[in-house]
């Protein structure tokens, strides 16, 4: 499970701005039903023990985004 007071404080360090929010989507994996409840069929999806963790800061610049994990970076403006 992803850490978040650890996820914070390298947000934090990385962009020198305080995070303002902190939000958590958990995991799921689709064992067999991927799209086919929607016309009532069979579905068996299970959460698992994963997830992704997301800091915000807000910016008038536009939006950037940096993996922490990777290294990666995107913007937009």
């Amino acid at each position: 499970m992803p850490d978040a007071v650890g996820l914070r404080d390298r947000v934090q360090s990385a962009l020198d701005q305080p995070v303002e929010v902190l939000t958590r989507a958990p995991g799921r994996l689709n064992v067999i039903g991927e799209h086919t409840d929607y016309i009532g069929g069979l579905a068996l999806p299970a959460a698992i023990d994963r997830s992704i963790l997301v800091g915000l800061h807000g910016a008038p610049t536009g939006l950037q985004l940096h993996s922490l994990d990777s290294g990666g970076s995107w913007s937009t403006s």
